[in-house]
């Protein structure tokens, strides 16, 4: 009877361990493949290339790879054959005058050009984080009132007065917990990208994606935009932070539309926030990682793919946007750009069979665009449609 007492607990004692150390396992080898779309905000609401009913017409298409294909080179910007060089390109904008600015983030400088490409200014041209550095620019854009806006890190934003032919410092604002990764202006206001807590809620687990600012002072406004919702909140800040998250004002239709960092989603709201609607570009591959959890907790990633890139969102005409992505591919193969037709209304989008270069900013009101070519020979095309 003692040795059966003994047998029993010593059983007892095996199938709990076993149990335990089974639920281990399953919790440390359990994984989670992202993105989930379930987990993407209004993911039910979001237009595919293919759905019945949003289909961009032809004639539509046709009109805008006319207005490409139909214009002029006029000059270039940068180039080996230039005594002026590029670094690296990290945005470009144009003024009322038609003065090109040109941000660049290896030379740690801001170019600026009059309309026929001659430069009459540089600013900065040294890595620092004082007032008159840039350490880490992201990207500039003008205000009607010849104000030149640069977000950099770790100083948010820097103003510039750009008036006549100038290129001159004026202040360095600082909101609190905004790292930019990319802004635009509209309406007197600052329309920025960046994943941080949104002050007007007293709950500190609400963070959103874009963060609206008085161009005046950069006063806080309000905050929307919902960011990736996995029952994890390290895992969703990951995944809809980063430093490739993009956003654009359609100014004829106070529109804001913006992306997350790697995913194939664009979402279109108005100036307050509520949702136009939100579109599936369904050919490009997201940013694919693998999660590990153990009891509920992430324990590491894995990266499995890094997924295309969109760079840049422009407006063609007052309906429609152009979105345009790096098609990540292996080893040494030359970068493909992959081009999207979207409409402002709607969401309805089409990817273009006709390979456009990479356009890096459009002047609708003078017909000119930018075309970055970001071989060896860095440089900068300009192209009119007369």
């Amino acid at each position: 009877m003692k040795y059966e007492k003994k047998f029993c607990v010593c059983l007892l004692f095996i199938v709990l361990c076993s149990l335990f150390f089974s639920n281990c396992l399953d919790n440390e080898n359990k994984e989670l493949h992202h993105p989930i779309d379930s987990y993407m905000p209004d993911y039910k609401k979001a237009v595919s290339t293919d759905d019945e009913g949003y289909q961009i017409a032809d004639v539509v298409i046709d009109s805008v790879l006319g207005f490409f294909q139909s214009s002029e080179k006029q000059f270039q910007l940068g180039g080996t054959t230039s005594h002026d060089l590029l670094g690296n390109v990290k945005d470009l904008t144009t003024d009322s005058s038609g003065n090109i600015y040109i941000l660049d983030n290896r030379t740690y400088s801001i170019r600026k050009y009059d309309s026929g490409g001659n430069l009459l200014k540089i600013y900065g041209g040294v890595q620092g984080r004082g007032p008159n550095d840039l350490f880490r620019p992201i990207a500039v854009d003008v205000s009607s009132e010849s104000v030149l806006y640069q977000s950099d890190y770790p100083h948010p934003f820097k103003a510039y007065d750009v008036s006549e032919d100038k290129l001159d410092f004026l202040q360095t604002y600082e909101p609190k917990n905004i790292i930019t990764t990319d802004f635009c202006l509209m309406n007197d206001e600052v329309y920025v990208r960046s994943l941080a807590e949104n002050p007007n809620v007293e709950d500190s687990l609400v963070y959103n994606l874009i963060h609206v600012f008085s161009q005046s002072d950069i006063e806080f406004i309000t905050a929307f935009g919902d960011m990736y919702n996995s029952p994890r909140l390290k895992t969703n800040k990951r995944l809809s932070g980063g430093l490739n998250g993009k956003v654009a004002c359609i100014e004829n239709t106070n529109t804001i539309v913006y992306t997350f960092e790697s995913f194939n989603y664009l979402y279109a709201t108005d100036q307050k926030g509520e949702l136009k609607w939100v579109a599936n570009l369904s050919s490009l591959t997201p940013f694919q990682s693998i999660e590990k959890v153990h009891n509920g907790q992430t324990r590491g990633w894995r990266f499995r793919y890094k997924g295309d890139r969109i760079t840049t969102i422009n407006q063609v005409n007052s309906d429609y946007i152009l979105v345009q992505a790096i098609r990540n591919k292996e080893g040494t193969e030359p970068v493909e750009v992959v081009s999207y037709l979207v409409s402002v209304k709607n969401g309805s989008n089409v990817e273009l069979d006709v390979e456009l270069p990479r356009i890096i900013h459009i002047d609708l009101e003078k017909k000119i665009y930018f075309v970055l070519h970001v071989d060896q020979d860095i440089r900068v095309e300009v192209w009119k449609n007369e």
